[in-house]
């Protein structure tokens, strides 16, 4: 496969190995133990295991593959330590361009055979969707839930009884249908969303009668609808790098 299609295609594994198939246990065992972490072996371990059919097919040599899994498992080690001194988003942020810069370097700064040519317009597209689903979903979801978090501690004394995750969920659903109605050309759908989404929470802002309340909640549309803004136009421009 071209160059370019594998790099998508490591970033759909690596976005799929670092925020889907993710256990919450394991990310709590790497912060107590460290190196000593079972967690983070089974996480490197899930990371080797996603890429391991490129070093099949032959688009990964061995020192690659080696390079990419040793210098995931040193980043990680070096974020867990690092997290230990506060600032967990600017050393989440770091973690995570560090990881880029491997895949990169791996891709573009070394010289591959590759062996196997196969629909890569297909398998470029789906890699491309990927990357958008989980920055839509887990990705997007972190974020907010960090940037919203002063306001949401100051909110949850006045908070109701509600579903358990029911808020993540509506957001990645949310998230979604923006993003698939962009890419579908469907622009006047969004105004639609978003104007349901006001008559549904309508009822909330009125009962409380706090204005605490409506600017979190304005603050929380925005931002999720602007994430999947920006991720839609962050497909486009992937589209127009394909050689």
């Amino acid at each position: 496969m071209d160059s370019f299609t594998l790099l998508m295609v490591l970033l759909t594994t690596h976005l799929l190995g670092d925020f889907v198939l993710q256990r919450e246990t394991w990310i709590k065992d790497k912060v107590l133990k460290g190196v000593r972490s079972k967690g983070l072996v089974y996480h490197i371990m899930i990371h080797a295991f996603l890429i391991f059919p490129l070093l099949i097919s032959g688009d990964l040599f061995l020192r690659e593959w080696t390079i990419l899994i040793v210098t995931h498992y040193l980043i990680d080690l070096g974020k867990i330590y690092a997290m230990r001194l506060g600032h967990h988003i600017l050393f989440f942020m770091l973690d995570q361009l560090l990881h880029l810069v491997v895949i990169i370097y791996v891709v573009y700064g070394t010289n591959f055979i590759h062996l196997i040519d196969f629909n890569t317009d297909l398998l470029l597209q789906l890699s491309i969707l990927a990357i958008c689903v989980i920055l839509l979903t887990k990705v997007s979801g972190m974020a907010i839930a960090y940037i919203l978090k002063p306001w949401s501690e100051q909110l949850e004394e006045e908070k109701e009884d509600s579903l358990k995750k029911a808020g993540s969920f509506i957001g990645n659903l949310e998230r979604l249908f923006v993003f698939f109605l962009a890419f579908f050309g469907q622009m006047s759908a969004i105004g639609f969303l978003i104007a349901a989404k006001s008559v549904f929470r309508f009822g909330d802002l009125q009962k409380s009668k706090g204005r605490k309340l409506t600017e979190y909640v304005l603050i929380g549309t925005m931002l999720s609808f602007g994430m999947a803004l920006a991720v839609y136009l962050l497909q486009v421009w992937l589209w127009t790098l394909k050689p």
